[in-house]
């Protein structure tokens, strides 16, 4: 049997990125789900602490990993979920 070295470019772009990359990526998603538990309790911090904190995380490897696609696919989910949530702002304090 022979050994197989697996490489995965993607993985080691991702990688590339560093400690500074996911941490920002940890504290952007804990704003984003603080974000969560907000609207959850009808405030409507919330759904602007979720929506800046989307952005950003769209934003985040782009600015920070070279050669970094914008993946469309995720700011289509995003995007969904934002418009969803914005269209019940109405009923949020």
């Amino acid at each position: 049997m022979q050994d197989y070295e697996i490489t995965l470019p993607e993985f080691e772009m991702i990688m590339s990125g560093g400690k500074r990359f996911f941490l920002t990526g940890f504290i952007l998603y804990s704003v984003s789900l603080a974000g969560a538990l907000q609207m959850w309790q009808l405030r409507k911090i919330g759904f602007h602490l979720y929506t800046v904190a989307q952005i950003f995380i769209l934003a985040l490897p782009v600015v920070m990993i070279k050669r970094y696609q914008l993946a469309i696919l995720g700011i289509i989910v995003s995007g969904a979920f934002v418009f969803g949530y914005y269209s019940n702002l109405k009923y949020m304090n």
